[in-house]
């Protein structure tokens, strides 16, 4: 509403949540609806460690927060705080979101401290940066862990977290590609090149992929959007134009704008 991407590209399906957990859906999968486990992995206390990344599973749950300024960090946060709470994929999130709202709340205000100029303001508004990057990557972990025992649903479980999804299965170049682009609002769309003389087509959604609009067609295998809004999580779509010959369109992508 108000806004208009100059240009586009896909992802998962909106999320199916899963019924009230029982014995034996915790046990296994009921009426074809996946259990909830923690995956793979030991615990110590709130920390969870994850096995190496299997590519079986083709996907990772990613926060790429470090490169933001402090008000986009938070903005990010509270998104995540906002798809986690009441999510039930995550009845018990570890660490709690209570320890992420106070890591907000935290630099919150020591970002309007460091806004005054107060000596040493700004080590401490670091500092408390620090604390709320580590928190945000232990729930990145938590949720890449349910990711993991349903695969099934790996894709809608993260994107339903507010983080977004890195596949990792087969070669680079052969990846449709969605990444944040260099300009706030903006998204860098990548495919695989499908000739010298092709031409690929766009569109975009902003409701799941139940609706499409086009986006002004392209001679190579990217193209750049912009005027996208801020946090609204974009699918992106794509097919080619080779001698006269139309491809099918792509399975959609999806990504949370910064």
């Amino acid at each position: 509403e108000g806004w208009t991407p100059h240009a586009a590209v896909s992802s998962g399906a909106a999320l199916s949540q899963p019924a009230r957990l029982s014995r034996r859906t915790q046990l296994g999968i009921v009426s074809g609806v996946p259990r909830a486990s923690a995956a793979p992995g030991s615990r110590s206390g709130d920390a969870i460690t994850l096995p190496p990344p299997s590519t079986k599973s083709g996907i990772l749950a990613v926060l790429k927060v470090h490169k933001l300024s402090a008000p986009a960090l938070l903005i990010r946060a509270r998104v995540v705080l906002g798809k986690m709470t009441g999510n039930t994929w995550f009845p018990a999130p570890r660490p709690s979101l209570s320890v992420l709202a106070a890591a907000i709340d935290d630099l919150t205000e020591a970002q309007t401290t460091a806004g005054t100029g107060v000596m040493g303001s700004v080590a401490a508004r670091n500092a408390k940066r620090a604390v709320l990057e580590g928190v945000l990557d232990q729930l990145r972990v938590h949720v890449q862990s349910i990711a993991f025992a349903n695969l099934e649903y790996g894709h809608s479980i993260i994107e339903s977290a507010g983080m977004d999804v890195k596949n990792t299965r087969g070669p680079g170049p052969r990846i449709f590609r969605a990444e944040q682009g260099r300009v706030s609002c903006s998204v860098d769309l990548e495919v695989p090149k499908a000739g010298n003389r092709a031409s690929y087509h766009w569109e975009y959604s902003v409701d799941g992929g139940v609706t499409w609009v086009r986006l002004p067609d392209t001679n190579t295998a990217n193209t750049t959007v912009t005027g996208l809004k801020l946090v609204s999580t974009v699918h992106f779509r794509y097919r080619t134009l080779v001698k006269n010959v139309i491809s099918d369109w792509s399975d959609k992508i999806s990504i949370i704008v910064q």
